[in-house]
């Protein structure tokens, strides 16, 4: 419960103070929104994490250096937060003025209600409940595998194999370190904090900075904006890739905090400075570390933030034509760059197996992609009604919308559609940018709920605006029947755990764990069962796991592979058949601890009596390699 609580917490506080000093030193006085402040302070901590990190993960240094660094720059913010609070001679907590009865506007008291309701309900839906996802048995066990091994970046996460190499996809990303430190910190599980705190911080910080949107998009409907926001979240169960699926189904995720975060985030920037005549240092420096915060959270973030910029820029300098501001908004990408090519030089530089599965896994298949299977019938599952909505809206918008809202939310998504989603490029772009595996994240970027619920607004705004009560529930109803409940038979089930782990997962990693006393162990076990293991714990290893075959691979033991799987694999789990001596043999062979065995398998076949069974039940037994 104390760490529940105190996580969220510190994390809000760090990003508050962050916020505040930066904005205070360096936006002419600004901080005194707290909005503002957790904005500014998460992108100033995330930024900052990644550029301090970066030694660390490219040399795959010793961890806890970085945790110390990390304890030390909590310390010194919180002490530059107070000391900027002495001197405007103000306490400590400032005193918040409650407006008058008759200012507050009632239709703003109900829509507070109505959000704060909807809100509560997600944050605890996503507690309280669990949706796994297989891909967190990468994510978690590279959190898992830093805290056991205290190194950075140095073994393969998903099997804890010192002798398998780490994925160079997956290098110099810092977001998973950041969480390591937090774990770290708090001495929580893994898998109970990215599953059932994080979210308690994540998703406010995304409705926080829907919010300050929505002031940007209309002043008097921020309210009716966000509103409409977290119905459209509400409803993204059209389709499981969809933005609010994201948000609600693994917001702990890296990829889930730059579509629900980081990208919303660069949104609100360019609202911020496309009206100023001209952009200060201190607008590009913010700019630039919002880049950087994006290749801080995921792999992916190396091309989505980039496009998401670039179509942001291209949609400015199209309204406004200012070409010095436009001339300015490069420079930022100078700020980034570093840790690009940093980026691009380990890709190429990494062992030729390595990099040969790298490029099959990545551009294998491109020339097979069409938009009609990619767009309409992967990202959007067929949802018709939802297509139409969004068309609709962004032709309203280019006719109705003021410039802020043509350059910010209309034309970058042209820019795309001419560009990166472009039917007609989607073969080049997917071998040559995305990868043809991740090609559909592009459309993240069209940005559906933002333009949707955008165009409600102008519509309030300009011909309904004694009315904007009435026409915010008109919105809600039809984003309601376009989308699908996000509840509506999407995985969601009542936790086996408060991990939120396959049940058999935790309860023979316990079993391995009481006969090691914690120590290191390989075990060997049907690979259903074998995601949850590293997002449990970092000290058992695993043969066999969800990236296997591309990790044996690219280490160079493509051949080790394969009698892995004639030796052990087939015959336990496929076949189930085995002489007891080879398969001891095995066993030992691959250095293999535990193993896990199946009940109905020990009818037909025996085990040597160098197996010494440590826990067992109906299903299956946990047995010690002697």
């Amino acid at each position: 419960m104390l760490a529940f609580v105190g996580i969220p917490v510190y994390l809000f506080v760090m990003c508050i103070c962050t916020g505040e000093v930066f904005l205070k030193l360096f936006g002419k006085g600004e901080g005194k929104n707290a909005g503002k402040n957790i904005i500014a302070g998460y992108v100033i901590c995330a930024g900052l994490f990644h550029i301090i990190s970066t030694p660390f993960m490219y040399y795959e240094l010793s961890f806890s250096p970085l945790v110390y660094i990390c304890i030390a720059y909590s310390v010194v913010i919180i002490a530059a937060y107070i000391i900027l609070k002495i001197k405007e001679e103000k306490t400590l907590f400032e005193r918040v003025r409650l407006p008058e009865k008759n200012a507050i506007q009632k239709d703003k008291v109900w829509l507070g209600l109505s959000i704060v309701f909807i809100i509560a309900f997600q944050i605890f839906y996503v507690v309280y409940y669990q949706h796994t996802d297989i891909d967190d048995s990468y994510y978690l066990a590279q959190i898992n595998t830093i805290i056991h091994t205290n190194k950075i970046s140095a073994i393969d996460p998903a099997s804890g194999i010192a002798e398998l190499n780490f994925n160079p996809q997956y290098k110099m990303v810092s977001y998973e370190v950041l969480m390591s430190f937090i774990v770290r910190l708090f001495h929580v599980n893994t898998a109970f904090f990215m599953h059932t705190i994080l979210p308690v911080f994540l998703i406010p910080v995304h409705y926080i900075v829907i919010y300050q949107i929505g002031k940007f998009i209309s002043q008097r409907y921020a309210y009716h904006f966000v509103l409409l926001y977290s119905v459209f979240n509400l409803f993204s169960a059209y389709s499981g890739y969809s933005q609010g699926a994201f948000l609600l189904y693994r917001i702990w995720q890296g990829k889930s905090g730059v579509i629900n975060i980081i990208v919303p985030i660069l949104i609100l920037t360019f609202l911020y400075i496309c009206d100023k005549k001209d952009i200060t240092v201190t607008d590009i420096i913010f700019t630039g570390m919002v880049l950087v915060a994006g290749l801080h959270a995921t792999a992916v973030g190396i091309y989505l933030v980039p496009v998401a910029y670039f179509t942001l820029v291209a949609g400015n300098f199209l309204i406004y034509r200012n070409i010095k501001n436009t001339c300015k908004l490069v420079v930022p990408v100078g700020i980034v760059m570093p840790f690009v090519l940093l980026k691009a030089y380990i890709l190429f530089t990494s062992s030729l197996s390595s990099r040969a599965s790298v490029v099959e896994n990545v551009t294998d298949g491109s020339e097979a992609l069409n938009f009609i299977t990619e767009f309409v019938e992967k990202y959007m599952a067929g949802y018709s009604m939802i297509i139409l909505l969004y068309g609709i809206a962004v032709l309203y918008l280019l006719i109705y919308g003021n410039k802020k809202i043509k350059a910010v939310v209309v034309m970058p998504s042209i820019v795309l559609m001419i560009t990166f989603v472009n039917p007609f490029l989607i073969n080049f772009i997917a071998q040559h940018v995305t990868g043809t595996p991740v090609y559909w994240r592009l459309y993240w970027l069209l940005e559906i709920p933002l333009v949707i619920v955008t165009m409600f607004v102008v519509m309030m705004q300009e011909e309904y605006d004694r009315h904007g009560k009435v026409f915010a529930g008109i919105g809600v109803v039809i984003i309601a029947i376009s989308g699908s409940f996000i509840l509506n038979g999407t995985g969601f089930e009542y936790r086996s755990n408060k991990y939120k782990l396959d049940s058999h997962a935790v309860q023979i990693a316990d079993s391995v764990n009481a006969d090691i006393q914690n120590q290191s162990a390989r075990l060997l076990l049907p690979l259903d069962w074998s995601y949850g293991v590293r997002e449990y714990c970092g000290n058992i290893e695993l043969l066999i796991n969800r990236y296997t075959d591309g990790t044996f691979q690219s280490s160079g033991k493509g051949d080790e592979l394969e009698e892995l799987y004639d030796e052990l694999v087939n015959p336990l789990y496929v076949e189930k058949e085995w002489n007891s001596a080879d398969l001891y043999t095995g066993l030992k062979k691959y250095d293999v601890d535990y193993v896990v065995i199946f009940q109905d398998a020990l009818v037909n076949n025996q085990i040597s009596d160098s197996l010494k069974k440590i826990f067992s039940n109906e299903e299956y037994g946990v047995y010690q390699v002697k």
